[in-house]
Order: structure tokens, then C-alpha cells, then sequence
């Protein structure tokens, strides 16, 4: 009888640390992510701007963290997740069932936040092919395919591709600076405005390398190359 308390006792203790921490490849883990992805539960105001990052209000659980994950590229900020993590992400977004045997990566644009150990980072966007929307402030997240099989259990990949401004400011500002150069705007003395707008940053920054996602990454892949 002794015996079968101390292993009840023993199991809720277990259950109990679970619940608190999270359970990753079978090893008890940190509740707090070392990198996840939360979808923000008010889409409309993402879209709109209408709150600032740490205002977001976000869906209770991620729809990737630390066990999803088996490599991230900070060079091109692609990373690779399990197949199961992958079926789960797509009925996540879509917030619909598959299609026949099929996880068909044509999700809505829908707004997510990327966390580095606990801390949010940005805003983004999933996206696909199939959208016709430009971002020019917000990383867009889209699959490297189109689907994946019901019983695929091959890793897929994904990639964050930078905002539109970051592609588009330094040849908008160079284009801005060539015609200041060439001609003379009546009012302005054109050698001014130059002087100005050379102040201005050549390149937009890219949230994607922030600093705290490079570590958040080195640390989830401590042991692996990325």
C-alpha cells in the first residue's frame, strides 16, 4: 500500500512539473521557449497598425516552439520543422481541416509574433504564393511547397522573407538622390536636399536580424550547425 502511495505521489509530482515546464523529446523543458511562434488572436489590428508589439494580444499556445524546430538558417532566415509540426502549423493558420489527404499550404495572411526566450521580437506575416498583398513593414513566412501528404513524414521548410522596404528603400532613396542631382526644383536649393537626404540610412533595417533571434537560434542549436 506504501509502495502504490509513493508511486502516486511520484506520478503527480511528474504530471505536476510537466504541466508547468512543457515536455520536449521526452526531456522536461522550460515552459519558456527558446524560440516560438504565437499567431497575434486580434488580426485586424495587426493589420491596421492599431497596436504596438508588446499591446498584441496572442493565441494562449505557439504554433512552433523549441520541439518543432530542426534547423534555422540566420543567413536566410529558412528553418526546417518536423512533418508533424508542419500538419499541425497548417490547421492552425488555416483554421480549417485538411483537404482530402492533403496540408495545403494556401492559408490566409494571417499575423504572427515571433519570441526569442520569452521575449517578442517582431510581427509578420504568413503568407503564400496565392496572395496578391505586399508588406512593406512586416517579414512574410511562406512554405517551400505547395502541400504535404497525409503520411509524409519527410521535414519541411520554411522561409521569412524580408519586407518590402527593406528590398525597396535604398533604391527609392537612390533614385530620390539621382533626381535631386539632375535637376533643380524651383525653391529648393537641390545641393540641400541632397546633404539631407544623404543622412538618411542607404538600407532599411532588417528585423530579421535581431540580435536576439541569432542567439535565441545558436542556443536552441548549441550542438549543430546553422
Amino acid at each position: 500500500m506504501k509502495l502504490v502511495n509513493l508511486f502516486a505521489v511520484g506520478v503527480a509530482a511528474y504530471v505536476s512539473v510537466a504541466a508547468q515546464t512543457g515536455v520536449i523529446n521526452g526531456q522536461v523543458a522550460p515552459l519558456t521557449n527558446i524560440l516560438a511562434v504565437y499567431l497575434v488572436a486580434d488580426r485586424d489590428a495587426a493589420f491596421n497598425g492599431q497596436a504596438d508589439l508588446n499591446s498584441f494580444k496572442l493565441e494562449p499556445t505557439p504554433v512552433l516552439s523549441d520541439g518543432d524546430f530542426v534547423a534555422y538558417n540566420t543567413n536566410n532566415h529558412c528553418f526546417v520543422v518536423t512533418a508533424r509540426a508542419a500538419k499541425k502549423l497548417n490547421l492552425r493558420v488555416k483554421k480549417e481541416g485538411q483537404r482530402g489527404d492533403k496540408y495545403v499550404f494556401d492559408w490566409p495572411d494571417t499575423p504572427f509574433v515571433i519570441e526569442a526566450s520569452g521575449e517578442r521580437i517582431y510581427v509578420g506575416i504568413f503568407s503564400s504564393d496565392f496572395s496578391s498583398a505586399a508588406y512593406f513593414k512586416e517579414p512574410v513566412l511562406k512554405s517551400s511547397v505547395l502541400f504535404i501528404g497525409e503520411n509524409d513524414t519527410n521535414d519541411v521548410t520554411f522561409c521569412i522573407n524580408a519586407a518590402r522596404d527593406v528590398y525597396d528603400f535604398r533604391r527609392e532613396m537612390d533614385r530620390a538622390i539621382s533626381k535631386i542631382k539632375t535637376e533643380q526644383f524651383r525653391g529648393i536649393n537641390a545641393d540641400s536636399v541632397k546633404r539631407k537626404a544623404e543622412t538618411v540610412p542607404h538600407w532599411a533595417p532588417d528585423i530579421r536580424n535581431d540580435p536576439r533571434i541569432i542567439a535565441a537560434v545558436r542556443k536552441l542549436f548549441s550542438d549543430q550547425k546553422h
